[in-house]
């Protein structure tokens, strides 16, 4: 889950969503925290290293438990 800073971090892109979309298609980070803090820097990059808004990654990682 991201905040609206995320996903508006790219103003001038016409579909907000396809960058971010695009970033997970291709990352290559493991674990929740490492990709949580991917997303941001991306985002963060986007707004020139000064961001307009607040930017929050919520990253869940569900286990599943094999009985």
């Amino acid at each position: 889950m991201v905040t609206d800073g995320i996903i508006d971090s790219k103003p001038n892109h016409p579909d907000k969503e396809d960058w971010m979309i695009r970033a997970l298609r291709q990352v290559e980070v493991v674990g929740p925290e490492a990709l949580g803090e991917y997303l941001l820097n991306l985002a963060t990059i986007n707004q020139n290293g000064e961001p307009k808004d607040d930017m929050t990654v919520i990253i869940m990682q569900i286990l599943a438990k094999m009985f």
